[in-house]
């Protein structure tokens, strides 16, 4: 049953892409049958831009409505007015308007490939560890790059019981054997962007007529910080090498995270990164990676943060009131950082006046 005279379906969403490609913004409404009645027509669909004008989608060489309401962008450029926040707006003549809400079209940065060269010495046995991109890329948008290892200029060979591609396009490999000695670089590619890191040189280190020494650890990569979004996949990063080998596990807030439950969005990829699923706004606060042999402790932290899109706690509804009469719409919103609260009437913006005024939001 609607609640409303007229109502979303499906609202469209952000979306961030690398420049060129494609795409969908999605929409669709309905109207209470009875609002149909008396010959009105099915509610319709138009789109405004980020120039806060209605899209003319007649003779937009990039813009298209297609037949569902949804709107199609086939090629997401710079500098040509496509990128910025879209509306869809639903209306029904003799009705009224309601406006969805904002969906940011945005370019993705071209990823920061690393550029530093190292000379990297390890015993057999242990990790190693290749950062790609310099820079930390949102999960969404780090699986839109294809990332490729070469080892001595050639495509490496991935032994998937000890190498992983990371989703930052890292690549880690446990228990090194001295037929992993070699140059590595990768080379990151997304349509017509491709790039190639410098190249790192791994050497394995003999052990022959060495007495066994221990060794405290010492971290091959640590997480960085980082400001999600909830809903997100989280990658905290954290490698570690040592003799005794050392066991890595997570704590938040200085309190261990159960990864045993079967329920669990957490769980540890390769040798000890931590991936978090569907991110939630509780999930904040700050992950130290621990990493731990009979010889020492030792403990890598990065602060998350979590940003929660807008919600309703309390949305107006719909009221009748005697001409003159003084009237209260009520509407509270939470959301992580706080939003900002805009009143509409029909799609256009209200302006406060002494007719009109907005007190808390």
């Amino acid at each position: 049953m609607i609640s409303s005279p007229l109502e979303f379906t499906v609202e469209p969403s952000d979306v961030t892409i690398p420049e060129g490609n494609s795409v969908m913004l999605q929409c669709a409404g309905r109207a209470d049958r009875k609002v149909l009645q008396d010959g009105k027509v099915a509610p319709n669909i138009r789109w405004r831009g980020p120039d806060g004008q209605d899209i003319g989608i007649v003779g937009d060489t990039f813009r298209s409505q297609l037949t569902n309401g949804s709107l199609y962008i086939s090629s997401v450029e710079s500098n040509r007015g496509l990128t910025g926040f879209y509306h869809c707006l639903l209306s029904v003549d003799g009705i009224g308007t309601i406006v969805s809400r904002s969906a940011r079209v945005a370019i993705a940065d071209l990823p920061d490939i690393n550029q530093e060269s190292h000379e990297i010495y390890l015993y057999a046995g242990q990790t190693a560890y290749f950062k790609c991109m310099s820079s930390l890329l949102p999960y969404s948008i780090e699986s839109r790059y294809h990332t490729e290892w070469l080892k001595d200029d050639l495509p490496l060979r991935m032994d998937l019981t000890r190498m992983l591609l990371l989703p930052s396009g890292a690549l880690e490999i446990d228990e090194v054997v001295p037929a992993d000695r070699g140059t590595y670089q990768c080379n990151v590619t997304a349509g017509t962007f491709s790039r190639l890191s410098s190249k790192s040189n791994l050497n394995i280190k003999s052990t022959a007529g060495q007495p066994q020494s221990f060794a405290p650890p010492a971290f091959v990569i640590v997480p960085q910080p980082q400001t999600v979004r909830e809903g997100d996949t989280v990658i905290l990063d954290c490698a570690a090498n040592g003799n005794p080998k050392p066991t890595i596990r997570w704590l938040r807030n200085g309190e261990d995270i159960d990864m045993n439950d079967l329920d669990s969005r957490f769980r540890i990829m390769g040798t000890g990164s931590l991936q978090i699923n569907s991110i939630q706004d509780t999930d904040a606060g700050d992950y130290q990676c621990r990493a731990s042999n009979t010889e020492d402790s030792l403990d890598a932290s990065a602060t998350v943060q979590v940003q929660v899109p807008p919600k309703f706690i309390l949305s107006p509804d719909d009221k009748v009131a005697y001409e003159k009469e003084e009237l209260e719409l009520t509407c509270s919103i939470h959301g992580k950082p706080t939003p900002i609260i805009q009143w509409l009437k029909n799609g256009d913006l209200i302006t406060p006046s002494e007719y009109m005024q907005i007190v808390g939001g």
